[in-house]
């Protein structure tokens, strides 16, 4: 089952609504280490996030609390 798993991502990642992102190992913390990550962009330009280890679980739509949970290269 663990083989077919880097397979399934690959797929998924060619789906248009979809960008795959590796964090890499040498972080010492992140947004993801608690549970997972959810950011939805809309057409409009704004955005809606949560995640499990992050403002307690609850959305997010400020700017500010939506680069913590979007990937580092954005610090």
């Amino acid at each position: 089952m663990l083989r077919r798993q880097p397979e399934h991502i690959l797929e998924v990642a060619q789906l248009r609504n979809v960008s795959l992102q590796v964090m890499p190992t040498d972080r010492q913390e992140h947004a993801g280490s608690q549970g997972m990550i959810e950011v939805l962009k809309f057409a409009d330009g704004t955005a809606m996030g949560r995640s499990d280890g992050a403002f307690s679980g609850r959305p997010v739509s400020s700017p500010k609390d939506l680069r913590i949970l979007e990937p580092y290269e954005h610090r």
